[in-house]
């Protein structure tokens, strides 16, 4: 009795471990899901910290420098007077100008930043984007699986009205046997839809960033948003503009370079402090040395480099142009596919849903006929099976409907909300 008790326990906890928790999820907020769970986008933005502490300060880089020396010194005159004594010095420099490079050094490692920054809207527009495409795949897998459901009610209604007409030796046994193997077949779709609704559940969990083995709870109703359509010059995905900041980093580099022909000015200040032991004997070593002065330095070299700088500059800039002409043009094209298959799926829609509407009244004319005893069995599955077959179409066309739109959205709208 003791070991019995224990193992209700082992048994009570095992089941409490592995219990899949439930799980609500809305289309509506998905973003904010991600933001906050996703562990790859929480990886760029530490990244995006990180090259935001590196940002150099331009007021620090005019800081003076001090530096102290001190050692020995030896100085001999022409007519063969010297002498060696110890000394220490005290220099102090300080740059006033330098071309306004600090300025541009700045502006690049902001470019830099930028760039990071571009490069979590990248991610978080991509983990959206599949996250969104799961979200809809999921909800009408969900949509199907149920009216599956539904439908083997209707077909055991059907079995029962047949198995009276055998009972009463109407029908023979082989009539049930076309709506066994109808709902079999009907099983063997809900086992399928199944299994894919799973695997959909944890694809999206995973591009969430939650835990898996969770059951997940969706929208009653889908609602995307339709988006207007966009200019070309309104278009900004996170690609176009990295190639935008890319642009601006070179057009930046090309106009440090420039400044490096801009001369340094400098302004410089030393006092020496010489050890003369012996005051009185005849010397070429002061006692004290103070020196204050201006020095103004030009780089001969930096004309070459400018040079080459500014070639190699304007053909990325000329490259950079060419690709982003190109990722426009893609785009567009990608926009014109989704708009026609968002067209033709309308369309294909309107027509199966009249297609339903027509058959439903047509089976409950012959539904009607065959409970008075008028028409075949067989001609009543057929047709039952047709109307379902159209529903079943009509929710793949409204998933293909709400795919396009998803994937049109995330091009035109990009990510709306960044941390």
């Amino acid at each position: 009795m003791k070991n019995s008790g224990i193992y209700f326990f082992l048994a009570l906890t095992c089941s409490n471990a592995f219990a899949s928790s439930h799980l609500t999820i809305s289309y509506r907020d998905l973003e904010s899901t991600i933001l906050s769970q996703n562990r790859s986008v929480a990886s760029l933005e530490k990244v995006y910290e990180a090259e935001q502490a590196r940002r150099p300060n331009f007021e620090e880089s005019f800081q003076p420098k001090l530096a102290f020396e001190s050692g020995l010194k030896h100085a001999k005159e022409a007519n063969g007077s010297g002498d060696t004594s110890p000394y220490w010095k005290l220099n102090f420099e300080s740059n006033v100008y330098r071309g306004g490079r600090d300025i541009h050094s700045s502006r690049i490692h902001e470019s830099q930043v930028l760039m990071k920054k571009i490069d979590i809207q990248a991610r978080l527009q991509q983990e959206l984007f599949e996250a969104r495409q799961y979200y809809v795949q999921l909800f009408y897998v969900q949509k199907k699986r149920r009216f599956i459901e539904g439908s083997l009610d209707d077909f055991d209604q059907m079995i029962r009205s047949v198995s009276q007409r055998i009972s009463a030796g109407i029908l023979s046994q082989s009539a049930k046997k076309s709506f066994d193997n109808r709902i079999d077949q009907r099983r063997r779709d809900l086992l399928i839809l199944q299994g894919r609704e799973e695997e959909l559940e944890d694809l999206l969990l995973l591009s969430l960033g939650v835990k898996s083995h969770q059951e997940i709870e969706l929208d009653k109703e889908l609602q995307i948003q339709d988006i207007g359509k966009k200019e070309e010059n309104e278009l900004v995905t996170p690609e176009i503009h990295k190639i935008d900041a890319l642009t601006s980093k070179w057009q930046l580099s090309r106009d440090f370079s420039q400044r490096k022909l801009r001369p340094n000015v400098d302004l410089f200040a030393s006092y020496s402090d010489f050890l003369i032991s012996d005051s009185e004997k005849e010397a070429s070593l002061p006692t004290r040395e103070f020196d204050l002065g201006v020095r103004l330095s030009f780089d001969l070299g930096a004309k070459h480099l400018e040079r080459r700088e500014a070639l190699s500059s304007s053909i990325e800039i000329s490259a950079l142009d060419e690709q982003k002409a190109y990722l426009k043009n893609q785009i567009l094209h990608q926009l014109h596919e989704y708009e026609r298959d968002i067209l033709i799926q309308n369309k294909l829609s309107d027509s199966l849903q009249q297609s339903v509407k027509q058959s439903r009244k047509y089976f409950e004319a012959m539904k009607r006929d065959y409970d008075r005893g008028i028409g075949s069995h067989l001609e009543l599955v057929d047709l039952l099976q047709s109307i379902y077959q159209n529903q079943l179409d009509l929710l793949d066309a409204e998933a293909k409907i709400a795919s396009a739109k998803v994937a049109r959205a995330s091009i035109v709208m990009g990510v709306e909300n960044l941390r």
